[in-house]
């Protein structure tokens, strides 16, 4: 996935399952900005612009997945 950092991919995840950025600065022991700045980061490099594109860009992504998976 485009460079994306282990770091941002676990931000990633946690922000598909709605926590909020202090919820995620909170579990990941890191602070309020740190968690924005790997935010920022992530939507850049996938080209979006919040966590509704995000949601939108992984359900598309299953979809072709699931479509290579049929044709096998």
């Amino acid at each position: 996935m485009r460079d994306i950092t282990d770091r941002e991919k676990e931000i990633m995840q946690l922000l598909l399952t709605s926590k909020s950025l202090k919820q995620i600065a909170k579990e990941l022991c890191i602070t309020y900005a740190t968690v924005r700045t790997h935010v920022n980061s992530l939507y850049e490099k996938l080209k979006i612009n919040d966590r509704h594109e995000l949601m939108a860009n992984v359900i598309k992504r299953q979809n072709q997945i699931i479509e290579v998976l049929k044709n096998v």
